[in-house]
């Protein structure tokens, strides 16, 4: 989970740096019950979802390869992108051992 964590971050961080144009980045990992919460946010050049999703199709994209990383470990991953606001990254991972 570490790994998958560390990577995808990684990549969103490589993503923010060679496209957003963004002054300002966030990152927030917290636990909320019996899950692992990141939210990796920019206040970039943002994009189109529809239009980023038929160029992924096309060429392929390390936004697949975040989703696919945290499909395999049963997690959600969402991305809310606006042109000219910014794009958050939501990323949602169970816990098997959680203690609360």
């Amino acid at each position: 989970m570490e790994t998958v964590l560390f990577r995808v971050t990684q990549e969103a961080l490589t993503n923010i740096i060679k496209h957003a144009n963004a002054k300002n980045i966030s990152i927030e990992l917290r636990q909320v019950k019996k899950s692992l919460q990141l939210k990796i946010r920019d206040d970039g050049v943002g994009f189109d979802l529809e239009e980023k999703r038929s160029s992924v199709e096309r060429r392929g994209s390390g936004l697949i390869g975040m989703r696919e990383r945290i499909s395999a470990l049963n997690g959600t991953f969402n991305i809310n992108s606006t042109p000219n606001k910014g794009t958050q990254i939501s990323i949602r991972l169970p816990l098997e051992n959680d203690n609360e």
